[in-house]
């Protein structure tokens, strides 16, 4: 029984894997011109690096997933299809630094839920937002948001846990201000590392820049999350569905009342953050963590035990075998929209032999 249990896992590893490196090839410079489409068949260093992380990245967010939700009951299995159908993880990626960004913090959530000890995950904590911030500024508005909420999340509940771990949430704000500020354009210039961000970095990793807060209207919002929130209906409306049970769970008399509005406050905030973000930040790299940052959330109190998600979760395993029809469309339409947000010339094409 042991044996199978590891065979399904390591199963359910390698075509998780698989699937996110194929959609990787959708975006990365590298293979697009090694499969001849690109106009010039020169390999640069950066396109070889990036290349390596996103195969990198496929392995992690597997493993992720896997090691922290798959012992959670069938419930968490809705979780882990969810975030390998969602389309803009993987697909989103466009510099060396982008992906180093997600990669870190996808290394970071990983050890936060493994690790019951405080100390490390809170000092990785602090060390990710500070690289996540410096390297690539608008993840503040996801990936460190997420890494923070996700120490926090899988603090176990005594004293000295919580200390070390509010500790580690307020030196990773302070470090990321610092290093958002260390990252701005002139000090890039002065520091001579404006070559290096702009042959690394590309259009995501810009500096913050609050002034375009003052040319943002109702509109120029409405327009750059339209496509976006579209696309991700299947994935808003599994967290919508985890909100309502989470805050209709009956357990105990005494159940407490802030206790389910700080779960259902920590799932929603990225996609408050993600709003904001669209205002402010450039290319494509707020759009990285729109749909799996929530989930990340979610996997982080089922993996720590979280009675109201645990619950929440049966209940959707319930529903997704009750209707598998809906179930089926939802997947469908999450994975029909994953090359929606690559660049053209998709690899796509060679393998269906129709341009998209």
């Amino acid at each position: 029984m042991k044996t199978n249990l590891k065979q399904s896992t390591r199963i359910e590893l390698i075509v998780m894997a698989a699937v996110l490196f194929f959609k990787s090839l959708l975006v990365q410079p590298f293979y697009k011109k090694l499969f001849g489409f690109a106009e010039s068949a020169d390999f640069i260093k950066s396109e070889i690096l990036l290349a390596a992380g996103a195969v990198v990245l496929s392995v992690l967010v597997s493993f992720m997933l896997v090691k922290t939700a798959s012992d959670k009951g069938e419930g968490a299995k809705v979780l882990m299809i969810l975030a390998l159908a969602e389309p803009m993880l993987i697909s989103t990626l466009s510099s060396v630094f982008h992906v180093l960004a997600t990669v870190v913090a996808v290394i970071c959530v990983t050890v936060c839920i493994k690790t019951e000890n405080r100390i490390l995950p809170a000092i990785l904590t602090v060390a990710a937002s500070a690289l996540i911030s410096f390297i690539m500024p608008c993840s503040v508005f996801s990936f460190v948001l997420l890494v923070i909420l996700v120490l926090i999340i899988t603090t176990p509940k005594d004293t000295v846990s919580t200390v070390i771990s509010l500790a580690g949430a307020a030196l990773s704000v302070a470090a990321t201000v610092v290093c958002v500020q260390l990252s701005d354009a002139e000090l890039r210039v002065y520091f001579k590392l404006y070559n290096i961000f702009d042959e690394f970095g590309g259009s995501e990793c810009h500096a913050l820049s609050f002034d375009r807060l003052k040319y943002v209207t109702f509109d120029n919002v409405a327009s750059s999350l339209k496509s976006a929130v579209f696309t991700s209906i299947p994935v808003i409306a599994f967290m919508i569905y985890i909100a309502v049970k989470v805050i209709l769970f009956k357990g105990k008399k005494n159940e407490s009342v802030l206790a389910k509005v700080l779960t259902v406050a920590a799932v929603f905030l990225p996609y408050a953050a993600a709003v904001f973000s669209s205002t402010i930040c450039t290319g494509n790299g707020w759009l990285t963590g729109l749909n799996f940052v929530p989930l990340a959330i979610v996997i982080a109190f089922a993996a720590k035990g979280n009675r109201y998600v645990l619950s929440a979760l049966d209940d959707a395993d319930g529903f997704v075998k009750a209707h598998p029809v809906v179930s089926a469309i939802a997947i469908i339409w999450l994975a029909s929209y994953t090359a929606a947000f690559a660049p053209d010339g998709k690899v796509y094409s060679l393998v269906t032999q129709f341009a998209m």
